[in-house]
């Protein structure tokens, strides 16, 4: 495997084969994210983690990265009570038809109150969802009946045919001044962080769009991304072994781990509230590795990280 992935990074030089090769595969829509069901769980799992990290209110400005699909994370969030919601992406995913789509079948599922669709490793969501797997304890009859009423459902819908007021979309997106210092109540990523390729930089950015006591809210993908064969193989390339492996994608996997993206964050001035480990029985072979890992990063293969911007 690693010999043929050598040779697709180099192949991504060649003038117009990377996008080619996407297109055949059906890969440019980004992933998942365009399924309501899909986005309805993100949310909701974010949501009452949050709530477990001491965020009790819902949120009056968030910020996603990388929505991929369609903004369909944001229209949730804007049905629980958020007042503006801003996506920033590399590269332009989402379709306003196909984000209406998303919005008249997640108003469906706020309405019938349903249950988280579940498929998670993490059971802490649980303690956040009543009997019948729904957070009432959070999005309450009294928050839904203002958040859901006609009059704002009806200006959401408004906000999505044209991205304005409570929704804005930036893709494709690069530069860290579009949003205002200190503007940010909430910053999620769901499946994101792992494909950046400077996260540090980008946790910087994210500092400065945060008010102090702003939370934020990371699911982060450390496997490999079937660059090798083992979850833990794309560790073990050299440096110029990946440089071949990467080759000419604006995009791929940073090779961060969980302790990694710890560090990143507290430098950048946010403090750890919880983090919600996945791991694997797989054993690392240490002998293997080219880079530098801490002994909880050996079997981690996911994670969600839960912070706060320091106050002060």
């Amino acid at each position: 495997m690693k010999y043929r992935n050598m040779m697709k990074g180099a192949l991504t030089y060649v003038p117009g084969l990377l996008s080619l090769v996407q297109r055949a595969k059906g890969d440019t829509k980004g992933g998942s994210t365009d399924s309501a069901e899909y986005c309805y769980g993100v949310w909701i799992k974010h949501l009452t983690l949050l709530h477990a990290s001491g965020m009790q209110t819902i949120p009056s400005r968030m910020i996603e990265v990388g929505p991929g699909g369609s903004i369909g994370v944001g229209i949730c969030a804007l049905l629980s009570g958020l007042n503006k919601y801003s996506a920033l992406d590399v590269t332009k995913h989402a379709d306003p038809d196909n984000d209406l789509a998303v919005f008249d079948q997640c108003i469906k599922r706020f309405k019938e109150r349903a249950p988280y669709p579940g498929g998670s490793k993490i059971a802490d969501i649980a303690k956040g969802l009543d009997s019948n797997g729904f957070p009432s304890g959070i999005l309450t009859d009294a928050v839904l009946e203002i958040s859901m009423s006609d009059r704002r459902l009806d200006e959401i819908r408004k906000n999505l045919k044209e991205p304005q007021g409570m929704v804005e979309y930036v893709a494709p997106w690069s530069d860290p001044s579009v949003v205002g210092a200190e503007s940010i109540d909430l910053i999620i990523s769901h499946s994101v962080m792992e494909h950046v390729n400077d996260p540090a930089e980008l946790y910087v950015s994210m500092a400065k769009w945060c008010r102090p006591g702003g939370y934020m809210s990371h699911s982060i993908d450390y496997t490999s991304h079937a660059t090798a064969n083992k979850w833990y193989g794309h560790w073990a390339y050299s440096k110029w072994e990946w440089k071949l492996i990467f080759g000419n994608r604006p995009y791929l996997i940073n090779r961060c781990a969980h302790s990694h993206h710890r560090a990143f964050q507290e430098r950048a001035g946010f403090t750890i509230l919880n983090e919600y480990r996945v791991t694997s029985s797989d054993i690392i072979q240490r002998d293997r590795i080219r880079v530098e890992l801490q002994e909880d990063d050996i079997n981690c293969i996911g994670a969600v990280i839960l912070s706060r911007k320091k106050i002060g």
